[in-house]
């Protein structure tokens, strides 16, 4: 079965992170225009934070991911598969 919503331990452990730092930067990110959970469910669509994560990829030519609030996310802690289905989305 493919996992299209991700609660915010799976968004935050495909981010690298643990779910209490990603709450503490869930402002930053989404500043960033990290998307926000759909309201009815709590959960983030995994597809919109992998499409996040490319688009930033993409445009930043940095070694790190600098969030509005100077906190930094490592590229190559977003490649690691950290238990989340990312093969079917």
């Amino acid at each position: 079965m493919t996992t299209l919503m991700w609660t915010t331990t799976d968004t935050a452990e495909a981010l690298g992170m643990t779910a209490s730092a990603f709450r503490s930067k869930k402002k930053a990110l989404e500043a960033d225009d990290f998307p926000k959970p759909v309201p009815v469910l709590s959960r983030y669509v995994a597809a919109d934070v992998r499409a996040w994560v490319n688009l930033k990829s993409k445009f930043r030519n940095t070694s790190q991911f600098n969030l509005s609030n100077g906190d930094d996310i490592s590229p190559e802690i977003l490649i690691e598969d950290k238990g989340v289905n990312h093969e079917n989305l």
